[in-house]
């Protein structure tokens, strides 16, 4: 048997330590990744804006979280569309469960499911490499700064003379 089949193999009795951190890891992170759409969902309703960060990089650093966490719960679902059937599991992420039948091999997790995950990852990534291209750009990143010195060479001006007739020099 695959070693991906760790987490869904169905055997009676107690689950071992290894398997019960890696079940307490999925769990972890499917509970993360559902409070932060639903916040997400409440803050859309309160604020009537889809993004809090009004900067470039800090709307694709949330934009990057969202599309992550997305693409954690359709994988999960997958996991879950499976739970019940007997098959061998192939891999956690994008999942996969396969049944080897006298005609060859069926996948039993839906088509659209791997696709989807692995896209939405993809996206998710070039976002947080935009993101982290912005921030660099903006000095917001002070050891990643493009500029020589990172801080901005402010030139001393004199104050000059003020145009208004009441207001004294």
């Amino acid at each position: 048997m695959h070693r991906g089949a760790v987490l869904l193999q169905r055997e009676p009795g107690l689950l071992d330590e290894g398997r019960r951190r890696i079940l307490v890891v999925v769990l972890a992170t499917t509970v993360l990744a559902i409070g932060l759409l639903t916040a997400k969902v409440i803050i859309i309703s309160w604020t009537k804006r889809a993004l809090l960060m009004s900067e470039a990089y800090g709307a694709l650093l949330e934009v990057a979280v969202l599309l992550a966490s997305a693409a954690w719960l359709i994988n999960m679902f997958g996991v879950v569309s499976v739970f019940g059937d007997n098959g061998e599991a192939v891999s956690l992420l994008p999942v996969r469960q396969v049944r080897h039948t006298d005609h060859g091999v069926i996948n039993l997790v839906p088509a659209w499911i791997a696709p989807t995950v692995v896209a939405l990852f993809v996206v998710s990534g070039l976002c947080l490499v935009l993101a982290a291209g912005a921030a660099v750009r903006r000095g917001k990143i002070p050891f990643a700064c493009r500029k020589d010195p990172c801080v901005e060479k402010r030139v001393h001006r004199p104050p000059q003379p003020s145009s208004r007739p009441d207001y004294p020099a």
